[in-house]
């Protein structure tokens, strides 16, 4: 399949003709990125922040993971309604700012192809504004499925292919929505909430009632 029309792409192959790149890797890019580019500011963002807010209201879980928390903008949201909360950042400049400003969370340094904590249940799962940055989501959304409790909230978000064409970089690269939403059927998961806010379409996943104690 041409990796053009597949959830899992290699931007490697193409991540070498941005402006901002400078390692060998996706991986080893974000890294050692200073970020300066993202600070979300946009009202687009806020609207996010907000839906995500109105869904996790009056709502606790005991057990929650954020995946690339950046400099803790979902982080600040999700954290009030956790007991125990891990960060996985591979970035060095927003961990040191993570550990200042979350030093109650549990803190991984390190992506998803590495991260040895999966073996527990978690019942929150985030991974906002993240999948529009991992080569390989399917391998992501496998571990999801693997790792979401019965009761478990998968929060998450895409950018539609259609906002970038066919441009993939380091930094963005859409996703196609029908792929997306089938992919998650076949792995037990289903759409609770689905909200649009700019350029970016929210969901709410949840498993799926046959797959529930798999």
């Amino acid at each position: 399949m041409n990796p053009e029309n597949s959830l899992n792409v290699d931007l490697d192959s193409r991540v070498k003709t941005s402006p901002r790149f400078k390692s060998d890797t996706v991986g080893d890019y974000f890294k050692y990125s200073k970020l300066d580019w993202w600070k979300p500011t946009s009202q687009e963002y806020t609207d996010q922040e907000n839906i995500i807010e109105t869904w996790l209201e009056n709502r606790f879980f005991k057990r929650g993971l954020e995946i690339g928390p950046g400099f803790g903008r979902i982080t600040d949201i999700i954290s009030p309604h956790t007991d125990q909360l891990t960060l996985l950042e591979i970035n060095q400049k927003a961990i040191k700012y993570l550990h200042q400003k979350f030093p109650l969370t549990t803190l991984v340094d390190g992506n998803v192809n590495n991260f040895d904590l999966w073996k527990g249940k978690f019942d929150l799962i985030a991974a906002v504004e993240i999948l529009v940055h991992i080569p390989d989501i399917s391998s992501l959304l496998d571990v999801v499925s693997e790792s979401l409790n019965e009761e478990g909230v998968f929060i998450t978000s895409i950018t539609p292919k259609e906002k970038y064409g066919h441009k993939y970089t380091v930094i963005h690269r859409g996703i196609d929505p029908d792929e997306f939403e089938n992919s998650l059927l076949s792995r037990g998961l289903q759409i609770s909430k689905r909200t649009q806010t700019g350029n970016h379409i929210n969901y709410e996943i949840t498993k799926y009632p046959a797959f529930a104690g798999q």
